[in-house]
């Protein structure tokens, strides 16, 4: 998720789309201070934030 774009995950990957051009600017930006930028880009994860909210709700 984030590299490619997925149904009903739009405002996800819109925002793991603009990480990566943030950091590919940056790290262009940066190159001439020897400055090194990489973005971590961390798989869709169940949390169960959803049922939590749900019961407390």
């Amino acid at each position: 998720m984030g590299k490619v774009s997925a149904p009903t995950m739009a405002t996800y990957s819109a925002t793991k789309f603009a990480i990566i051009g943030f950091t590919q600017a940056l790290r262009g930006e940066l190159a001439a201070y020897n400055i090194k930028v990489n973005a971590l880009l961390p798989s869709l994860t169940d949390i169960g934030l959803w049922t939590k909210l749900k019961t407390t709700l």
